[in-house]
Formats: structure tokens, C-alpha cells, sequence
């Protein structure tokens, strides 16, 4: 993450996100990564995201989606 600025900005797609009934995970990871989404992304978050056994809040999807893809990126 470059900076807070890519964060609030993360968050409030998030929050307008969460503002809906039910959450996608690959909602969720458009919102957080753009226009870098893509199946394997979703398949990795949501791997994650369902071996974790409690709610995460909004900062904590957008910084974990955000250092899967880090990873991913690295992994290349």
C-alpha cells in the first residue's frame, strides 16, 4: 500500500460495499485491488478468508487482500 491516502480510498469502496445485504468476495476484491481482480486473486482470498475463524473488519479484508496479491506479485 503506497499510502494512507490508497487506504481511505480502499475503505470507502468497502464501506459503500458493506452497505449492501450480502458481500461477494470478488466484490470484495474489486474493490480493494481494482482492475488487478482476477479469478486466481479471488481463489487465493477466499482460501484465506475462509480458513481465518472470526469476522474481519474492513481494514483487515483490505490488507489482507492487498498482501496476497503482494505475494502473488512476488511469487512471479
Amino acid at each position: 500500500m503506497s499510502s494512507s491516502e490508497d487506504l481511505d480510498s480502499i475503505l470507502d469502496r468497502l464501506n459503500t460495499l458493506s452497505e449492501e445485504e450480502e458481500m461477494d468476495i470478488g466484490d470484495i476484491v474489486k474493490a480493494v485491488v481494482g482492475k488487478e481482480s482476477d479469478e486466481e486473486l479471488e481463489d487465493w482470498v477466499r482460501a484465506a478468508f475462509e480458513d481465518i475463524d472470526r469476522s474481519l473488519n474492513l481494514v483487515e479484508m483490505a490488507q489482507g487482500i492487498l498482501a496476497i496479491r503482494d505475494w502473488r506479485e512476488q511469487q512471479a
